[in-house]
């Protein structure tokens, strides 16, 4: 290396920002409560329609990031270039649960009744959220925390729905959030 290469690459500078992750993840619960930059609509199972980002969605999901990098350069040539918001069908989600899951994916964290875990949990697989994993029924990537949580652990498994009846309030809440 000669000397002028050297000393440039010694005066290298590093900025980082901060509050970065802070910020993005206020921006991005802003975002989602005030419904901004949306360019998507999802049809769900019952005709119902909720809208999002397809930026947010493909960041999260590798189903939707399918979707949309698959679509987008037909999209572009068929629009003239022009941006116009897209329909993208999903029959096997109710309206409550992918508002969940667009509530977890732009927030990070969601609260259910714990009879809706399941659904919720099956819409993530669907989705196949990126951070999350799925091996044998288990699911890594998210922290879940309650008072009327049951574990497999807890119970033999002819029991346990039993015990899910007995132990889980209509009114209880699930709180999970990306671990």
């Amino acid at each position: 290396m000669n000397r002028t290469a050297a000393g440039a690459a010694a005066n290298v500078s590093s900025v980082r920002w901060v509050d970065f992750t802070e910020h993005m993840s206020s921006t991005f619960q802003e975002v989602y409560a005030n419904s901004l930059y949306t360019d998507v609509t999802l049809v769900l199972a019952d005709g119902s329609c909720l809208q999002a980002s397809r930026m947010v969605l493909a960041m999260a999901s590798e189903f939707f990031e399918d979707i949309f990098s698959s679509a987008s350069s037909s999209m572009v040539a068929l629009l003239g270039g022009g941006l116009q918001e897209i329909r993208v069908v999903i029959p096997d989600v109710r309206y409550a649960v992918m508002k969940q899951v667009l509530n977890f994916v732009y927030t990070g964290q969601v609260h259910m009744n714990g009879r809706e875990m399941a659904d919720f949990i099956e819409a993530c697989q669907l989705f196949q959220l990126k951070g999350l994993s799925y091996k044998n029924g288990d699911i890594n990537g998210i922290k879940i925390s309650g008072s009327n949580i049951i574990t497999p652990e807890q119970y033999e498994y002819e029991e346990l729905q039993d015990a899910f009846a007995e132990e889980v309030p209509d009114d209880g809440v699930v709180e999970s959030e990306v671990g």
